[in-house]
């Protein structure tokens, strides 16, 4: 299946500013962020380039915080997920 991964501060420059990524189906958020840790280069668990999945790094799936989601959150072909660093600012 195919998810859109819009990254943005220094993510985006890891990753491009939006990116169709493909998966298994049944794959949760979770297998995406492995998948997106090999692409950035990251080697830390966890993380996602220098910012910490929850508490570093925000992650909209389909507009809503994927922490409010139940668990466990299985993406779906065509799932928007959208990566939001904190330091980002304007």
């Amino acid at each position: 299946m195919r998810i859109k991964v819009k990254a943005f501060g220094d993510l985006k420059n890891k990753l491009g500013n939006e990116k169709i990524i493909e998966i298994k189906d049944t794959s949760t958020v979770e297998a995406l962020f492995s998948k997106l840790a090999i692409m950035t280069r990251t080697y830390k668990k966890g993380y996602l380039g220098n910012h910490k999945v929850g508490s570093g790094l925000a992650v909209l799936i389909n507009g809503k915080n994927m922490d409010t989601l139940e668990k466990p959150r299985i993406l779906k072909d065509g799932d928007i997920v959208e990566l939001i660093p904190f330091t980002v600012g304007g």
